[in-house]
C-alpha cells in the first residue's frame, strides 16, 4: 500500500471514534449512547490497529478525567442551585422584564448581553458561568429555540475566560510571552467577533433584522475584537476581555436607539434586581484582589495530574454556592436543593462520559497523528489544518484549556519550523475557544440552566447542527484571520 494511502487511513482511524460519536448525537440518538460508541471505536482501534495505550499511563490518565469532571461539577451544581435561589425570589423574571422595560429596541439589548454582558461576566468566571446570567435573560427575550442558540454565541470569550486561563496554559505549554499569545491571539480571533454580531442577529429575525440591526451587531462585534487587541496590548492580558466586554456594553447602551413606548427601569430596583450578580462578581474579584488571601485559596487544596492543575478553593464553584446561600438568607427564599443537584446529574454524566472519550484518544496517540500530518504539510495545508485541529481540540474537549493541553504542544512544535510559534499557538488558542459554544458539554450545560428556567432546550441533534454550522463559520473566519497574518 502507498505510503500517502497508508496515512491517510491512519488519520481516517484516528478520526473515527469522535466522527462516530458526533453523528450519533447529531442524529438524536443520545449522549450516554453516543460517547459509548465512540469509545468502543476507539478501544477497538487500541486493540486491533498500531494505536495503544501504555498501561503505566492509566493512572494519570483517569486522575485527569476525574479532576476535570469534578472542575465541572464544582460549576454547575452550585450554578444550577444558584439560578433555583432566584427563580425562587422572582430575580430572573424581574431582571428580565426590566431588561424588557429599557428604552431599547429589544434586538439591541440581545446584543449587548451576546457581545458585552456575556464576555464580561465569562471573562470574570469561566466555566460557562455567563450563562447562568444570559441565558435566562435571553431566553425571555427570544423563546427557547432563538433565545438558547443566542445564549450558545454569548458563549464566545473562551481564550480570556477565567482572567485567560486558557492563554496563560497555553503560553506555558507553547513556551511564548504571555503579553505575544494574548496580542496574537486577539489578531487570529478579529473576525470572529464581527461574524458572530451578524450571526447573533440573523438568528433574531433573519433578513428582516439584518437590515435593521445588522450594522448595529457588525459595529459591536469590530469593537470587542478592537478592545481585546487594545486590552492585551495596553493592558493586562488577563483583564482583556473583562474591559473589552465592559466596553462593548457602554458603547451599546450610547448608540442604542430608543424604542417607542418603552419605559427605562427604575434605578432601585434594577439595582436590587441586580444585587445578587454583583455579589457573585464581586466576590470572585475580591478573592483576587488580596494576594495573600488568593494564594491560599489557589494552594491550600490542589489537585493535579501532568500539566494539569485545579486550586479547588478557588474554584468558582465556591463562589457561586456561597452567593445562593447568601442569597437564600438575605431574601429567605426557598428553593429545593436536593432537586437542583439531581437535575445536575444527568448534564454531569454526559459530560463526563465525553471527557473519557477525548482522554482516550488522546492517550492513545490518536489526536498526535493529526500533528503529524500538520508537520508534514507545506504552509498552504498548514493554513487550513491549525485552525481545524484546533476547533476540533476544543470541540472535542468542550474546553479551552483541554484543548491547548490537548493540541498546543504539537501545533507549537508546528509553528516554530515555521519561525512563528506565537502566531500557530494563538491560531490553536483560538480556533479552541471559539469552538467550545457548540460542544456537547456546553450544550448539555445550556439545557440544564434552560431547564432550570422552566423553558424547554431545542433537541440535541437540533442544536448541534446548528452549533457545527457555527463551528465550520467561526474556523474559516480564524483561518482567514491565520492566513493573512502567516503570509504577511
Amino acid at each position: 500500500m502507498a505510503a500517502g494511502s497508508v496515512d491517510f487511513l491512519t488519520i481516517a482511524a484516528a478520526a473515527a471514534p469522535l466522527v462516530v460519536a458526533l453523528a450519533l448525537v447529531t442524529g438524536g440518538r443520545g449522549v450516554p449512547l453516543a460517547a459509548a460508541a465512540g469509545m468502543a471505536v476507539a478501544l477497538a482501534l487500541v486493540a486491533f490497529t498500531d494505536f495503544s495505550i501504555a498501561p503505566a499511563a492509566l493512572p494519570g490518565a483517569a486522575a485527569t478525567v476525574l479532576i476535570l469532571a469534578l472542575s465541572v461539577a464544582m460549576v454547575v451544581a452550585p450554578g444550577q442551585y444558584l439560578v433555583a435561589v432566584l427563580r425562587a425570589h422572582g430575580i430572573i423574571d424581574g431582571l428580565a422584564a426590566r431588561i424588557d422595560g429599557i428604552a431599547m429596541a429589544r434586538e439591541r439589548k440581545a446584543l449587548i448581553t451576546v457581545l458585552g454582558i456575556a464576555p464580561a461576566v465569562e471573562s470574570l468566571t469561566g466555566f460557562g458561568v455567563s450563562m447562568f446570567v444570559s441565558l435566562p435573560i435571553l431566553l425571555h427575550l427570544y423563546g427557547r429555540r432563538r433565545g438558547f442558540y443566542l445564549g450558545l454565541l454569548g458563549m464566545n470569550i473562551m481564550p480570556w475566560g477565567t482572567f485567560a486561563l486558557a492563554t496563560l496554559v497555553g503560553s506555558a505549554i507553547a513556551g511564548v510571552d504571555l503579553r505575544e499569545l494574548g496580542i496574537a491571539t486577539s489578531m487570529t480571533s478579529a473576525l470572529v467577533f464581527p461574524l458572530l454580531g451578524v450571526a447573533a442577529v440573523a438568528v433574531m429575525g433573519g433578513g428582516r433584522a439584518l437590515r435593521a440591526h445588522g450594522r448595529f451587531g457588525l459595529a459591536l462585534g469590530m469593537a470587542l475584537s478592537a478592545l481585546l487587541f487594545m486590552g492585551n496590548r495596553f493592558l493586562v492580558v488577563e483583564a482583556a476581555g473583562v474591559f473589552a466586554g465592559a466596553g462593548v456594553v457602554a458603547m451599546g447602551a450610547l448608540l442604542g436607539r430608543p424604542a417607542a413606548g418603552a419605559v427605562v427601569a427604575g434605578q432601585k430596583t434594577l439595582t436590587a434586581l441586580t444585587m445578587p450578580y454583583l455579589l457573585l462578581v464581586g466576590l470572585i474579584v475580591g478573592s483576587r484582589a488580596v494576594p495573600p488571601w488568593w494564594e491560599f485559596l489557589s494552594t491550600a487544596l490542589v489537585l493535579q495530574s501532568g500539566g494539569l492543575r485545579f486550586a479547588v478553593l478557588a474554584s468558582p464553584g465556591v463562589m457561586l454556592a456561597v452567593t445562593a446561600a447568601l442569597v437564600q438568607v438575605v431574601y429567605r427564599a426557598r428553593a429545593g436543593l436536593g432537586a437542583s443537584l439531581r437535575r445536575s446529574c444527568h448534564p454531569l454524566a454526559c459530560i463526563f462520559a465525553f471527557l473519557v472519550l477525548a482522554q482516550t484518544m488522546r492517550e492513545a496517540g490518536m489526536v498526535g497523528v493529526f500533528a503529524d500530518a500538520v508537520g508534514r504539510t507545506g504552509a498552504a495545508a498548514v493554513t487550513l489544518l491549525t485552525p481545524l485541529l484546533g476547533a476540533l481540540s476544543g470541540a472535542a474537549t468542550g474546553s479551552n484549556v483541554s484543548g491547548n493541553v490537548l493540541m498546543m504542544p504539537a501545533l507549537a512544535e508546528v509553528g516554530a519550523r515555521f519561525g512563528a510559534a506565537a502566531l500557530f499557538a494563538a491560531a490553536q488558542n483560538s480556533a479552541a475557544g471559539h469552538a467550545v459554544f457548540g460542544s456537547v458539554p456546553i450544550i448539555v450545560l445550556a439545557a440544564a440552566i434552560a431547564r432550570e428556567c422552566g423553558a424547554k432546550a431545542p433537541p440535541l441533534g437540533q442544536s448541534l447542527r446548528f452549533a457545527l454550522w457555527m463551528q465550520c463559520a467561526v474556523c474559516a473566519a480564524v483561518m482567514a484571520a491565520f492566513a493573512f497574518f502567516l503570509h504577511t
